[in-house]
């Protein structure tokens, strides 16, 4: 079986670096970005099969970059993660543009693995 492509896009370093030891040590092949600006670079990149990506972050939000995503034609299935509980109204938007799922942190990583996995089965 191919690797599969993942998008990784949070602020939080530390948490980005984690979860692409993750991800990678399962099998993926990761990519990270620490804003939505530098997401929206890689997201340009057709080979993606999924993008995990944090809602809040300092300058571009992770809901603007996604619709920006969604605007260029880029249909690559995304998770959208968020630590607030008072985001619904973003938690909203990114429902509505489509977000195959809003993952409130901290999350149980094995449910986080297997999230990711069933969104790469639906799109194969």
């Amino acid at each position: 079986m191919k690797k599969k492509n993942l998008l990784i896009v949070d602020d939080d370093l530390s948490l980005l670096e984690t979860l692409t030891d993750i991800f990678t040590d399962d099998g993926y092949n990761v990519e990270g970005a620490s804003s939505g600006e530098e997401a929206i670079r890689l997201m340009m990149d057709d080979g993606l099969d999924v993008i995990l990506m944090d809602i809040k972050m300092s300058g571009m939000s992770g809901v603007e970059a996604f619709k920006k995503m969604r605007k260029s034609g880029i249909n690559t299935p995304v998770i959208m993660m968020t630590g607030f509980s008072d985001e619904e109204v973003m938690v909203g938007e990114a429902i509505d543009e489509g977000a195959y799922a809003v993952l409130i942190k901290p999350f149980d990583v094995g449910g986080l693995i297997d999230r990711v996995r069933e969104v790469v089965q639906d799109n194969d």
